[in-house]
């Protein structure tokens, strides 16, 4: 999840929620100020070099599983764990939202 501030406002605004942080819907409440959903960093792509059926992924068929990083990511590294890679690709699907190194 992205954060929607820099890391150290994020970390001193933590802080000084302090022993608010047992309280469920509270803790909650500052995940949903501070953090973007899940996934948000990535955006829907076409690739450039898309050929209706390539060789290779005759099986794939969900377009859900093509994305791309967003700009911002690249432009506010900090603010992201997903690491910004230029060009698209796709998702392994199922619990998946990113890209894996395998």
């Amino acid at each position: 999840m992205p954060l929607k501030y820099d890391p150290i406002t994020t970390l001193k605004e933590f802080k000084e929620f302090g022993d608010k942080a047992k309280n469920h819907t509270l803790l909650h409440n500052f995940v949903e100020e501070h953090f973007e959903p899940p996934g948000n960093e990535l955006i829907a792509t076409y690739p450039e070099d898309w050929v209706p059926i390539p060789p290779s992924f005759h099986k794939i068929q969900d377009p859900n599983l093509r994305r791309r990083v967003k700009d911002d990511v690249r432009e506010h590294q900090q603010k992201y764990s997903l690491l910004y890679v230029p060009h698209p690709f796709i998702i392994p699907g199922g619990r998946f939202r990113e890209f894996y190194y395998w």
